[in-house]
Formats: C-alpha cells, structure tokens, sequence
C-alpha cells in the first residue's frame, strides 16, 4: 500500500511541476549548506534559507548579499521569536529510499531545534523536517525562515477564503496567517513572471501551522511556523513536521492544483463548500 501510495503521490506532482531528471547535489560549507535539483536551489545559513533559484525559469527569487542576523527559532507563549545559532551542518545518513541528507541543530542555553534537510529524489522536492525542546515551560512553536524574498520580482500567494496575495504595492509590513483558520491550505506560492517556487506539507494529522511575513522596503522575510499543542503555558516541546519546497514554470494554478490532487491521494474528504474552493 505504502508503495503504490508513492507511486500515485509522484504521479499527481510530476506532470504539473514539469520535472527534469538530474542528480540532486548537496554542499556544505561550515554553517553553509547548498541543495540543488533540476528544479531548484536553495542556500541555508544556518536555519535561515536565505538564496532561492528557480532552475526552471532562471529566476533569482531570494538572494543573500550579506550576513542578516539569524531568524529560525522557537516561538514563545507570548508569540515572541527567539532566533537560535546553528553548530555547522554535516552530511546526514541517506534514509531507506537513498536519499541525500544533511542536518543541523539550532540552540541556546534553554531551547534546542533539530533540522534534517533531505532531497526528494521522487519529487525533486528540498524536505525539511524539524521538531523541538525546551528546558522551560511555554513553548508555542518553532519557525524556519525563507529570507530576502524579493517583492520587485515577485508576489506571495496564500489560500484564504477570499485569497491572499501580497505584491510590492501592499502597505502592510508586517502579517500573520494561521492554519487552519484563515490559512485555508498548508501550501504557499511565491509568484514571478514566468514560474514560481510553492512551500507545503503533507501533514495529514491536524498540526496547526502559521505564516508570519516582515517586510523591509522591497524585501520580505517569512517564517514558516509549527505550533505545538496548547496550553502552550506548560509545553516544552514542538512536534515534528517536514515542510517541502519546489519549483515550476506558469502560473499559481500549477502547484495548486498539484496540491490538491496530492491531498485527495492522501485523506479522503467530502467536497468543500464552494467558499473554501481556491
């Protein structure tokens, strides 16, 4: 089951993301770590991804021209985000599927996160897992940051129930969106001219989820936000959850309606009402 499970999940996802076959690269450089598909690139600093390429189209979506101080971390009871220091990456055991990998873990005195970075050779997919723990009390969350999103290229995409779309002419600099409220579905679309890069999880247990975006001037930074369960007074710890990142050429209706058939492959659900329908 779990096979032919696999083998529908890539069935749905490669024809609409228009996949190339190449060998994944990965390259690590102290807290430096580069991971390549036919479909995408992405530098990490740290926990940070702060370099996004679409291969595809040639697109520069985020790009690093210095050092920004660090944004993944934890998320406090309050709703604070403390930032958290890498200890380098380092070359992860290939899981059963022969899959490159590479981790790292971010910390300070009180809190730890555990990042495992692994590329999906089925999909093209970048995965990153992550989970938590604290030595304290009044855990809400851990978030992984997406840096220097660059808003003159580019517009981000989120399915609400009226639908969401931040362009460079938007007057917030700052948002939060939360799954499964006003977040409708646990994917988000990064827009360009001629393709795009989508985030998403094929989380099927019920996790709640968050987008917090800060703008500076053309700039957008996202953090991409895994919620522990409540009270989160008395929580020490955040559940584990893969995130996956990907590219494609044309329009959002691309990875949305990979999305969408990928979900129907992996929950069976009855039809939405027509306002939840994106």
């Amino acid at each position: 089951m779990r096979g032919r499970l696999s083998i529908l999940l890539s069935a749905c996802l490669l024809p609409l993301i228009a996949l190339q076959t190449a060998d994944a690269d990965l390259r690590i450089d102290g807290d430096r770590l580069t991971v390549s598909t036919s479909n995408i690139r992405l530098v990490f600093q740290g926990g940070d991804i702060i370099s996004i390429t679409n291969r595809l189209t040639g697109d520069a979506v985020a790009y690093g021209l210095h050092r920004p101080p660090p944004l993944s971390g934890v998320l406090t009871e309050d709703g604070r985000s403390i930032a958290l220091r890498s200890d380098g990456w380092r070359r992860g055991h290939e899981n059963a599927e022969n899959r490159e990998a590479a981790q790292t873990v971010l910390r300070n005195l009180t809190h730890t996160v555990w990042m495992n970075v692994i590329l999906d050779k089925d999909t093209e997919d970048v995965t990153i897992g992550t989970w938590s723990e604290s030595r304290t009390q009044g855990v809400k969350g851990l978030g992984v940051a997406l840096r220097n999103l660059d808003l003159s290229a580019g517009r981000l995409i989120v399915p609400t129930d009226t639908g969401f779309e931040y362009t460079l002419k938007s007057p917030q600099k700052e948002l939060r969106l939360v799954y499964p409220t006003e977040w409708r579905a646990q994917m988000l679309v990064w827009q360009c001219a001629e393709g795009g890069i989508v985030v998403y999880s094929r989380d099927t247990d019920g996790i709640c989820k968050g987008i917090r975006m800060t703008r500076s001037d053309k700039y957008a930074d996202i953090l991409l936000e895994t919620h522990a369960d409540g009270p989160w007074s008395s929580q020490t710890s955040v559940p584990y959850l893969e995130w996956r990142i990907n590219a494609y050429k044309g329009d959002w209706q691309v990875p949305a309606s990979g999305y969408r058939m990928l979900m129907a492959a992996l929950r069976e659900r009855t039809s939405p009402p027509d306002v939840r329908l994106w």
